[in-house]
């Protein structure tokens, strides 16, 4: 088990529940049951909103739930703007299935389509 890094914090797996104001937890893959103290739940509730892991227990905390697959690690935000990226979707036929990746992503960021050698180029164009 690995210790969360200093500064990050967690996303809870969809997976799980939260029970007696955050001191037991249901869920992960594969399923468990997890009891906290109140000290533990404040810990791991500072780690779900941002305020990172300022202390070893509660970095192994998040360690061990990230290992239970009850929970993900969010890196901390960077500061200033968001770098800009271009999204990349290959595709090989498919039509229908690009149209609705492609009305999915929206025109939030620039898209570039890679034909990997379509039997009908033009219908994914």
């Amino acid at each position: 088990m690995t210790a969360l890094p200093e500064g990050w914090g967690l996303i809870l797996d969809r997976s799980v529940q939260g029970f007696c104001d955050g001191t037991v937890l249901a869920g992960g893959r594969p399923g468990r049951l997890v009891t906290l103290t109140h000290a533990g739940a404040r810990a791991l509730e500072d780690l779900l909103v941002g305020r990172g892991a300022p202390d070893a227990a509660t970095r192994a905390l998040a360690g061990r739930l990230v290992a239970a697959g009850m929970a993900h690690p969010r890196p901390p935000a960077r500061p200033g703007p968001t770098p800009p990226i271009t999204v990349v979707v290959p595709v090989r036929d498919r039509a229908e299935a690009l149209a609705r990746c492609l009305a999915t992503l929206g025109c939030t960021h620039p898209v570039m389509v890679v034909d990997d050698a379509s039997a009908d180029p033009a219908a994914v164009d």
